[in-house]
């Protein structure tokens, strides 16, 4: 088992109910892990919406290392999931600090694991 080790680098937005409570430009909708389900690969990043039932306009595939350097370099984001047909506020992004490597986590566990919870997966071609 893993032991909790290391800091919270970044709180990259805060907390939010629902859409039009989210506090940042940015979410990330899918994901696409390693064959270890422990290091994110890929994430799709959009721009929040206006409201919960309109679609995430701009779209972007971001790798690992793109994601990492934004948040290092202040940019906020949030998960989003749907429910029901509308967005619905999965929390903050943070960025944490494990030793000497980082790990984006949709909580503020210093766990060295990437984890965005229950995010929808990004299908391989594998």
């Amino acid at each position: 088992m893993l032991k909790p080790r290391g800091r919270l680098i970044r709180a990259c937005s805060q907390w939010a109910s629902t859409m039009h409570d989210f506090d940042t430009s940015y979410i990330i909708t899918a994901a696409l892990y390693d064959e270890s389900d422990r290091r994110l690969q890929y994430v799709f990043v959009g721009i929040t919406p206006e409201s919960a039932g309109m679609t995430v306009d701009g779209m972007r595939l971001y790798h690992r290392d793109q994601l990492i350097a934004a948040l290092e370099q202040g940019t906020h984001f949030s998960v989003a999931y749907k429910e029901h047909g509308e967005w619905q506020n999965g929390g903050t992004v943070f960025l944490v600090a494990c030793g000497d490597e980082h790990f984006v986590r949709s909580d503020t566990q210093s766990v060295a694991i990437d984890d965005l919870g229950n995010l929808a997966r990004i299908r391989s071609s594998r």
